[in-house]
């Protein structure tokens, strides 16, 4: 989903449902039906990282850099169907930046939650609340963490009605922050899982700032970051994303 202003510069929600398998399933048949060309060590060393994710229970970032169609979704495309072949089980996400200035900045972490946003009579926080990770013990901290998703996702107040969101406070920043990073880490305690966020130049300060704060989260769970990015940007991008993501 997304959410966009509209000609009257008012806020309104857009949902966008599609089934996530069959995006992925779109983006892998797209990429591994192009030539794979000299990237055969690129590919290698990248299985190489995911086995030991595997084998290790561990994080590890697969930074991509290069220049616009310079072949690296289409590599990003062969780790994927080289995983899916290898027998393994793991959980693919794929999630895209945009170039176009979103009211939510947390846009690619919100795909993540996309089936508990849509669909379904129980009330939104109820779904989220049965999001994996979000069951805390502590009832009271779950409770600030859906809160705060609801807040980052601009999903806790009626635009319809010309309600406008109020600014979020430093700790309900730092909820949002925890509610991912325990979404991320619920969903690799499932299974391995290879998290890969497009066109990552596009991302805004703060979906950097959350995307370093869930790698040093998950720093002891299977979960792989694949990260290309065009090369214009990579610099600024890792700086920011500096040290989890850029060792």
């Amino acid at each position: 989903f997304e959410i966009r202003h509209d000609a009257r510069a008012q806020v309104r929600h857009v949902l966008r449902r599609r089934d996530a398998s069959l995006a992925l399933a779109d983006y892998m048949a797209r990429e591994v039906a192009k030539p794979f060309v000299g990237r055969s060590l690129e590919l290698n060393l990248a299985l190489r990282a995911c086995r030991k994710v595997r084998r290790e229970g561990c994080m590890s970032a697969l930074v991509i850099v290069g220049p616009p169609e310079a072949g690296k979704s289409r590599l990003v495309g062969e780790v994927l169907r080289s995983l899916e072949e290898s027998g393994e089980p793991w959980r693919f996400e794929l999630v895209r930046c945009s170039p176009v200035e979103l009211t939510s900045g947390w846009q690619p972490f919100a795909e993540l939650v996309r089936d508990a946003m849509v669909g379904g009579e129980e009330q939104l926080a109820v779904r989220l609340s049965r999001l994996p990770g979000l069951q805390d013990a502590d009832p009271e901290r779950a409770v600030r963490r859906v809160q705060a998703l609801m807040r980052m996702l601009g999903l806790d107040h009626d635009a319809t009605q010309g309600e406008a969101p109020t600014p979020a406070s430093d700790a309900e920043i730092h909820a949002a922050f925890e509610a991912w990073a325990a979404i991320v880490r619920g969903l690799c305690a499932q299974q391995p899982m290879a998290l890969v966020i497009e066109d990552l130049q596009y991302a805004r300060p703060v979906v950097l700032q959350l995307l370093a704060h869930v790698a040093r989260s998950c720093e002891d769970v299977p979960l792989v970051l694949v990260l290309p990015m065009r090369s214009d940007r990579a610099e600024a991008v890792l700086q920011a994303l500096h040290p989890p993501t850029s060792r």
